[in-house]
């Protein structure tokens, strides 16, 4: 994708007339874009294959967009990121689907959801946001905004599942879409701690050396 994305900004810098420069900044966006749609695309064909279409999508959003405010660990490569995202989304949804899709589950699924909400809360205040090396957060003031961002996010996520819990008499998929909601906070509050980067950096090093083998 890094090397598609390069070959379609030289080919819009050449006809623009921009610099290296701003074709690398050109090259950045697009491997960003194509990188999305390929996780979208491939984590809809699975779960329309697996019957879990909505709780991936939400799983897809919910943890991208908390991402923003929160920070965490992130694989060192285009691809090991590509599959992880994909794997995350597909095997969470999946038993967000398979385990709380019935109404006789009702509590035992929003007492998960009340931990892991509980959890996330938790981590967020004693962590968020979590910078990365090459883009260090230093302003008191960004600090400030995000973490407000975050937890307005996480808040929205909660109102979201309580709602959706309080509904879900009537239609049991509900349910496993409100623990979906829980799941994608829950994941990414633990990208924010050591054991996530930790296990991020494994897989990234797994991915290295089948890549190396090949």
């Amino acid at each position: 994708m890094e090397k598609l994305a390069k070959r379609i900004a030289d080919l819009i810098g050449n006809s623009l007339g921009q610099d290296d420069e701003q074709k690398q900044v050109v090259a950045y966006g697009l491997s960003a874009i194509l990188q999305f749609l390929a996780i979208f695309v491939i984590s809809s064909v699975i779960s329309l294959i697996g019957g879990f279409f909505l709780e991936s999508m939400i799983m897809l959003f919910a943890v991208g967009l908390l991402k923003r405010s929160v920070g965490g660990a992130h694989s060192s490569t285009m691809l090991s990121c590509t599959i992880m995202s994909i794997l995350n989304i597909s095997i969470v949804a999946a038993l967000a689907h398979y385990f709380f899709n019935s109404s006789s589950i009702l509590i035992p699924a929003s007492l998960v959801a009340a931990f892991i909400y509980i959890t996330a809360l938790f981590l967020v205040y004693k962590l968020a946001p979590v910078d990365s090396g090459n883009k260090p957060i230093v302003k008191p003031e960004k600090i400030k905004r995000l973490r407000r961002n975050s937890f307005l996010t996480l808040a929205v996520y909660i109102l979201f599942s309580i709602a959706l819990l309080l509904f879900a008499n009537k239609n049991a998929r509900l349910i496993s879409m409100a623990v979906t909601f829980a799941f994608a906070s829950g994941w990414q509050s633990f990208m924010l701690t050591r054991v996530g980067a930790v296990l991020i950096h494994a897989i990234d090093k797994l991915f290295d050396k089948e890549k190396t083998r090949t």
